[in-house]
């Protein structure tokens, strides 16, 4: 897994971008990739006014227009319909409020920081793409000591080198709009365009799952509008200017407004339970095996059929914001701090939630491979 991402990166006033995107939708032993390149052009004004030293407000406008383009053959179907929609018109109003108290901005020690942020794309703004999205963060530092350990060490500089952990919460919730002017077809041209939907996985998320991981449900694999992250990361410094070892604790879940699907979506959402009902009635025995065993690999199945394909585990809802609905994952690296160029080095591996009191968390046997992740910028961790 290899990102690329800047902490400035929302802070630019122009944005000149093309990008070469590689999907991993391939499941045969077949060398060729999904590959297809995504073009834009736009620009961001705004102001922003900071309050009581802490307090910070912004407001900024952002429009700019995008096409995909060169798609190879195995990209998918979402895709396909991106390039045959040509050059897309985005119109966004964003605006935000902030609070934050951290000791430093790169290598913060203590404190926290809060956002909210609210987007209001296109709808009476113009464009192709119809949603508002709401941005909740929060992250908060701890030292638990430094290499003075606790003053028995008479050293100043040691006081330096504080063992840090970060916790943190980053949740992102897209609503579907309508367009303001006119109509558009959402089956042609959807309200909510691929770019702007959310994924789990990667260096930015999920550190060791993969965008389309096997076991994610099948409606996380293509994107989904909501997104809620937890993280807690524990780091040790070497060099505390510089380089950290670090651990960490991932979690990360995607929802869905099920009730706004259109097409062969809505028909698959609507039928799944009368499908379930007469699979089971035709075949009982068959349908009980295929649901809780992997039949060609001849073991019990990580996740059930209906886990990872009844919609109504997709729904934003309090039965859903539960552990058995979370993935996650741990691991260990290095965070290097390089000015203008940080970079993040880990192993990481996925556990599943056993619900046993005891150990909560558990491996899986059939994936208990440590991935490795790397990273360059410091846009989340």
């Amino acid at each position: 897994m290899v990102s690329f991402s800047f902490s400035f990166y929302s802070s630019r006033i122009y944005n000149v971008g093309a990008v070469s995107i590689t999907e991993n939708n391939n499941q045969q032993s077949i060398k060729e990739q999904a590959i297809y390149s995504r073009d834009g052009v736009g620009f961001t004004v705004g102001i922003g006014h900071r309050i009581f030293i802490n307090w910070t407000h912004f407001h900024r406008y952002s429009p700019s227009i995008y096409a995909s383009t060169n798609p190879s053959s195995l990209v998918s179907d979402q895709v396909l319909a991106e390039v045959r929609r040509g050059w897309q018109f985005r119109s966004q109003i964003s605006n935000g409020i902030a609070y934050d108290i951290r000791d430093n901005v790169f290598n913060p020690t203590q404190g926290y920081d809060l956002l909210f942020q609210m987007d209001n794309v296109g709808q009476a703004l113009g464009g192709q793409s119809h949603f508002d999205q709401y941005r909740v963060l929060a992250e908060y530092y701890h030292t638990w000591f430094d290499y003075s350990f606790f003053g028995l060490f008479r050293n100043n500089a040691l006081k330096r080198w504080r063992v840090v952990q970060e916790f943190r919460s980053s949740s992102l919730f897209t609503y579907q709009r309508v367009p303001y002017y006119g109509k558009q077809d959402p089956i042609q041209r959807p309200y909510i365009q691929l770019q702007d939907l959310q994924f789990l996985g990667g260096y930015e998320s999920l550190r060791g799952w993969f965008y389309n991981d096997a076991k994610y449900p099948t409606e996380w694999r293509d994107g989904a509008a909501t997104r809620m992250l937890f993280s807690s990361e524990l780091r040790f410094p070497i060099e505390p200017t510089l380089l950290w070892l670090v651990a960490f604790f991932d979690a990360g879940a995607l929802y869905e407004e099920v009730n706004r699907a259109t097409g062969v979506r809505r028909d698959l959402f609507t039928t799944y339970d009368q499908r379930v009902r007469e699979a089971q009635l035709k075949d009982p025995m068959g349908y009980a095996l295929s649901n809780h065993y992997n039949l060609n690999a001849l073991r019990k199945a990580d996740y059930t059929y209906e886990e990872l394909n009844n919609p109504a585990n997709l729904v934003l809802s309090g039965n859903n914001i539960a552990l058995d609905k979370f993935r996650f994952s741990w691991g260990i690296g290095l965070r290097i701090q390089i000015p203008v160029l940080p970079l993040r080095i880990y192993f990481a591996q996925k556990l599943k939630y056993s619900g046993v009191p005891d150990h909560p968390f558990t491996k899986f046997e059939s994936d208990n491979a440590f991935q490795f992740v790397f990273g360059i910028g410091d846009y989340r961790f």
